[in-house]
């Protein structure tokens, strides 16, 4: 791979999804559950206005609606329903997120994702506003990419 430390010492802005769905505190958890259902994605921003105010992920929702499935499977659909209509994003999300602004090297977020265990960043700019997000897998497609570049995945 030609070099690689190049590579990561570009912004992370080169390899960010820019388009984002986010979601606002407000919002049902059904709109959590179309969201996930309907689009390939394992992390969903939360803000006000522009502004990241928390996260929702997608393993995080599963536990929380996974106590519904425990009993019959008729049961289940009607306490997913009920569990889905009562609460927000607002009781679900984890509103104490790390986040990196678009001109942080990759290598930094992808220390951040190892370190932390985590599976994404937010990005977010110097007024504070959400213009991003960085999954692990985005990293890795990169890095892949540099080192294969005439391979489609």
């Amino acid at each position: 791979m030609s070099n690689l430390s190049d590579f990561m010492n570009r912004p992370v802005s080169d390899i960010m999804t820019t388009k984002i769905k986010a979601l606002i505190p407000t919002d049902s958890l059904e709109k959590v559950k179309e969201l996930f259902e309907n689009s390939n994605i394992h992390h969903i921003p939360v803000v006000r206005y522009k502004e990241l105010v928390g996260i929702i992920s997608h393993s995080d929702f599963e536990k929380a609606i996974h106590g519904a499935r425990l009993h019959g499977e008729a049961q289940a659909e009607a306490d997913n329903k009920a569990l889905l209509a009562k609460y927000t994003v607002a009781d679900l999300m984890t509103t104490k997120v790390v986040h990196i602004a678009p001109d942080a090297k990759i290598g930094v977020a992808a220390e951040l994702l190892l370190i932390n265990y985590f599976h994404a960043l937010p990005i977010v700019s110097e007024e504070g506003d959400l213009v991003g997000i960085v999954s692990s897998h985005d990293v890795l497609k990169a890095v892949y990419k540099k080192a294969y570049p005439s391979e489609d995945i």
